[in-house]
């Protein structure tokens, strides 16, 4: 089974919930569109799959309690740096409240400069790595790589381990479909 992203459910119910007027609760005959930026295609379509059912439990979520529709663009930036960037700028065209994704470091620091300039939430489920352009509008719910390895490191110190187990213990196999066979027998 895929885990939903929580970051995700919980940073699009907030921009759902508090896009109105200044971060005023929105009324039940508002609409806010959330813009979803994801590799469907290709890259990790897993954890793209997994954000956007995230993003839709949370529209929904946010929809009822309080009555207001929230509206989800879903556009797949087949992992591209460049669609990307073309793909939310359209997203601003349409007027989006916040943006969850893109995935990948790659895209996330492609459109984090639109991001920034444009006063728009960016929430990255997936980025890991540096965030040249991070400010104000630019956000993640992943833990840097480096923070996770150290992590990881801590965790499993003194163990022997191949690299089945590490999938393991990362809890990547499933989620990422990897068909490592593991110490345990189990693939």
């Amino acid at each position: 089974m895929t885990r939903l992203p929580m970051g995700v459910l919980r940073v699009v119910a907030l921009a759902a919930v508090s896009a109105g007027c200044g971060g005023v609760p929105l009324r039940a005959q508002e609409t806010v569109t959330v813009g979803v930026l994801a590799p469907l295609t290709s890259g990790v379509p897993a954890a793209a799959r997994a954000a956007v059912q995230g993003a839709t439990l949370a529209a929904e979520e946010a929809r009822g309690g309080t009555g207001a529709a929230v509206v989800l663009i879903v556009l797949d930036d087949r992992g591209s740096a460049e669609q990307a960037t073309r793909l939310f700028a359209e997203l601003l065209d349409r007027q989006v409240v916040a943006v969850v994704g893109p995935l990948t470091d790659l895209t996330t620091a492609a459109v984090a400069p639109q991001a920034e300039r444009a006063g728009v939430p960016l929430v990255s489920p997936g980025a890991t790595g540096t965030m040249p352009y991070a400010g104000s509008s630019v956000f993640r719910t992943s833990l840097p790589a480096a923070a996770q390895a150290r992590a990881l490191a801590e965790q499993t110190r003194g163990q022997v381990l191949t690299f089945g187990d590490l999938l393991e213990h990362a809890d990547l196999k499933e989620q990422h479909g990897a068909g490592t066979h593991t110490s345990h027998g189990d693939g």
